[in-house]
């Protein structure tokens, strides 16, 4: 009687081992894990292989994404305090370990789209005096279907 009893209260612990592990240790780590993909492997909207770089952040409402019978059309804008030499640096370095590969100055291609990256600056709103003010670099990434002439 007592060997069952102590068998018992060892099943409900396991048991309750089981439920505490799958019902609220698993979804943790998948919130740690969802938490972690958005900080360091964040990419461009619609850009399935474009990282946003660190520092960068997207103007979403001036996204575009449609396909035509060539293929997809996608653009983003993308907008932050950094130097076009880090961002030069950072997709140099990135673009050809998902596949891309240079064709020119900012120009990527890999599986018939062609990917260009292209930069213009603008003027922090808000600043009180010139010397105050800091530059935005606005950063464009499109993609279109590759045409071989």
């Amino acid at each position: 009687m007592i060997e069952t009893a102590l068998s018992m209260r060892c099943h409900n612990t396991l048991l309750f081992v089981w439920l505490l592990v799958c019902g609220i240790l698993i979804p943790a780590f998948d919130v740690v894990a969802a938490d972690n993909s958005a900080g360091s492997s964040s990419y461009v909207a619609d850009f399935e292989s474009v990282p946003l770089m660190p520092g960068l952040t997207e103007k979403t409402e001036e996204r575009v994404n449609f396909d035509t019978p060539a293929g997809r059309i996608v653009e983003a804008t993308t907008f932050g305090r950094v130097r076009k030499s880090q961002i030069e640096k950072f997709y140099f370095k990135t673009l050809p370990q998902l596949g891309w590969q240079k064709t020119g100055p900012l120009i990527f291609v890999r599986e018939g789209e062609r990917l260009s990256i292209e930069f213009a600056a603008e003027t922090s709103a808000g600043a009180k005096d010139l010397q105050a003010e800091q530059k935005i670099l606005i950063v464009r990434f499109r993609i279109k279907p590759l045409v071989k002439p």
